[in-house]
């Protein structure tokens, strides 16, 4: 059984399940005109990809430890993801689209699996 539920690529709205034995893609969107949009979005704003940086993590931190420093971990996540957020907003056009998608991913994904902290 598959728990993971595709959302729509453009606002985000939970999309039905393909039903089992058809075949094709899922769907990325949950209409026609957010397709639209989103292509449109894509053309309208330039790509540039860069290369991430490369992170050293540093040495592990001992065990009894490790459940404090994940919550301050989630809690600084939650933060970035909300400069993020605000910064898409006046940021240039290359840069605000990445940074709202980003932020969202984030949030997204901490509240999937980190509900409450």
């Amino acid at each position: 059984m598959d728990l993971h539920v595709n959302r729509c690529l453009w606002c985000g709205v939970a999309l039905p399940a393909r039903q089992p034995g058809r075949a094709g893609r899922n769907r990325l969107y949950c209409r026609d005109t957010h397709r639209k949009r989103a292509h449109a979005e894509l053309r309208r704003r330039e790509y540039e990809p860069t290369p991430g940086p490369t992170v050293d993590p540093g040495p592990l931190p001992p065990p009894a430890r490790t459940d404090e420093l994940l919550a301050v971990t989630i809690l600084e996540t939650k933060g970035n993801a909300a400069a993020l957020a605000r910064l898409s907003l006046t940021a240039r056009r290359e840069f605000a689209w990445r940074a709202e998608v980003v932020a969202t991913t984030i949030q997204r994904a901490l509240d999937d699996y980190f509900p409450g902290v």
